[in-house]
């Protein structure tokens, strides 16, 4: 049971605004990275895509939903302010 509640403390960050830092922290460091954006945000669409998924007690899934949306409109606001993404 305990482990099943961090499971879902980790999907929950996954989806969430410390997700999105974590991801960009890791993409971005030096020497891993290819100076854009792209690999960034093709891992956060996987997240949102796939996380909400995985989560196991209903506090979860409904959290989970929120935060999925949140990283959709982050996402495409990004994606609109970057001409597409071409200015990733």
């Amino acid at each position: 049971k305990t482990a099943q509640l961090f499971r879902d403390a980790d999907v929950l960050d996954f989806l969430g605004n410390i997700g999105v830092a974590r991801i960009l922290a890791i993409t971005q460091e030096e020497g891993t990275s290819d100076s854009t954006l792209n690999p960034t945000t093709g891992i956060l669409q996987s997240f949102a895509k796939s996380m909400a998924g995985k989560c196991i007690s209903e506090s979860c899934k409904e959290l989970a939903k929120k935060r999925q949306r949140e990283l959709l409109l982050f996402l495409k606001s990004l994606t609109q302010e970057t001409f597409n993404g071409k200015a990733l």
